[in-house]
């Protein structure tokens, strides 16, 4: 007979989500078991960036895994057009994402949540006094379930939470950094690759992160990664490694909690759906939830429905602005790279989004507006 774990609240997924979640929640003083399916450490496919205003989201020392600090960005596309900006202050940093999970799982253990990896979730279902969730070799009753089990989670969906989502995908390479290369507080965007898709290239300590990111199954990542190297001048540079995963991001109708069961991160779909990053939201996320799990789930009928009205109140209106943008990009593609040359409203604003100091929403009812990036945008066109 497999060991039952009792708990006032179980978290699914070990990503920052459900860690930041666990934290919040055992610092409380709650009652928090925290669920992982892969011995951690583990493997994480990401292209290894990490926004200052994702940093400022993280209350524990992580400062091991941080690699490079960003203060230049470049915007290239196929055909050798560019435009680059430099800030003073930097506006992202590369990390080693192993590492950052796990510095975040260690935190999880000092605030007294109980960690238990290696146990993946078969099964759960909805009961009277909360949530019954089958692992692999036990079971946990818990009065409210987290689940931050990632894109490909299943435990929201079985819990009767399904989350409606476009998901792009994003194929990321470790490319060894050739000799000499002097370029490690700069990040590089390569528009022109195909349609919908965009590339990038962020120094690593040792290696250099390089991939795409595509909206339209219909285009050959293959020939499109071969384009990108290319372009990057990497043809002959060595991959040591190489993986691919879902970027999701949730559109409407949106679904967020369901009676005992509320789901978080990329689980929730709330991934960045321009830039694909998914780190500030997850944590956004998580500390929402944990607000609100704090606060409901010692009371005789928990009501966690206002964890949905956050989320629809603070996070999917940055989504949709992400998305309009995401639409205009895709309009004008690399034909926006004229438009772009001589505009620096364009990359501090970048840089300004990157540090948590503005927001899309903000950005689109500032006087630049949308129709001020369509403009701007616009003078590139042929």
């Amino acid at each position: 007979m497999s060991q039952t774990l009792r708990c006032e609240v179980c978290v699914v997924g070990a990503g920052p989500a459900g860690c930041t979640v666990a934290a919040e929640l055992a610092g409380r003083g709650i009652d928090v078991a925290l669920i992982e399916r892969e011995q951690v450490p583990r493997p994480k496919c990401c292209a290894g960036g990490l926004s200052v205003g994702a940093r400022k989201l993280i209350s524990s020392d992580v400062s091991e895994a941080m690699e490079c600090e960003i203060k230049a960005l470049r915007v290239s596309s196929v055909g050798n057009r560019e435009v680059s900006w430099h800030e003073e202050r930097p506006f992202m940093y590369t990390v080693a994402r192993e590492v950052l999970d796990t510095s975040l799982w260690v935190s999880c253990i000092a605030s007294g949540a109980r960690m238990i990896d290696g146990q993946r979730v078969v099964a759960a279902e909805n009961t009277a006094g909360g949530v019954h969730l089958t692992c692999a070799t036990c079971e946990v009753d818990a009065r409210i379930v987290v689940c931050a089990d990632g894109t490909k989670g299943t435990t929201a969906c079985q819990l009767g939470i399904v989350v409606n989502k476009d998901v792009a995908l994003g194929f990321a390479y470790l490319v060894q950094k050739p000799a000499g290369w002097r370029r490690n507080d700069e990040v590089e965007l390569i528009l022109g690759l195909a349609d919908a898709t965009y590339g990038w290239m962020f120094p690593r300590n040792d290696y250099l992160s390089v991939g795409v990111e595509c909206h339209d199954r219909r285009v050959d990542w293959r020939a499109t990664v071969a384009c990108l190297f290319r372009h990057l001048g990497l043809e002959n540079e060595p991959v040591t490694a190489d993986c691919a995963h879902p970027i999701p991001s949730v559109r409407r109708p949106y679904k967020q909690a369901e009676k005992s069961a509320l789901v978080v991160g990329d689980a929730a779909g709330l991934c960045d759906p321009l830039t694909g990053e998914g780190i500030r939201n997850a944590l956004l996320s998580a500390r929402m939830a944990a607000d609100v799990v704090a606060a409901e789930v010692r009371n005789a009928e928990p009501d966690i429905r206002a964890y949905e009205e956050s989320v629809m109140t603070r996070l999917i209106p940055e989504i949709e602005a992400g998305r309009r943008l995401l639409r205009a990009m895709k309009l004008l593609g690399a034909a926006a790279m004229v438009g772009l040359r001589d505009e620096d409203r364009i990359g501090r604003a970048c840089a300004r989004l990157l540090r948590g100091e503005t927001t899309y929403a903000g950005l689109l009812s500032s006087a630049l507006g949308v129709s001020g990036v369509l403009r701007i945008l616009g003078e590139g066109r042929e």
